[in-house]
């Protein structure tokens, strides 16, 4: 088998976008929580979760409802949005000057000298 989705849902809460995709990875059938952040660098959050087999994922998509994206909002917003913006921030923000340009090789010592 190849990695494939058979089953997706959409909602959107508080402005969110939440999906909840059934499938097929690595032989396994999953599904797979995400939610859409918004952010530059990590544009889409996601948490996947093996299923005992295919149809039951599918069967768990179909019947989802408005309220587990709710739910799955509120579990990301308290265990890993400040995570995933502190991530963004990293990858957005401007040179930190850390690694010093050749025009200030005189300011930063070389490592390894002490």
């Amino acid at each position: 088998m190849h990695n494939r989705i058979t089953e997706s849902k959409r909602f959107t809460v508080d402005g969110y976008t939440i999906t909840f995709t059934a499938g097929v990875k690595r032989d396994q059938a999953v599904v797979v929580f995400g939610v859409m952040t918004g952010l530059d660098a990590v544009p889409v959050f996601t948490l996947e979760k093996n299923w005992r087999n295919l149809e039951e994922a599918e069967r768990y998509v179909r019947k989802v409802t408005v309220i587990a994206a709710e739910k799955l909002l509120a579990h990301y917003q308290e265990n890993y949005r400040a995570m995933t913006e502190k991530i963004n921030h990293v990858f957005t923000r401007p040179t930190s000057g850390f690694i010093a340009p050749d025009a200030n090789a005189g300011r930063y010592p070389a490592r390894g000298r002490k």
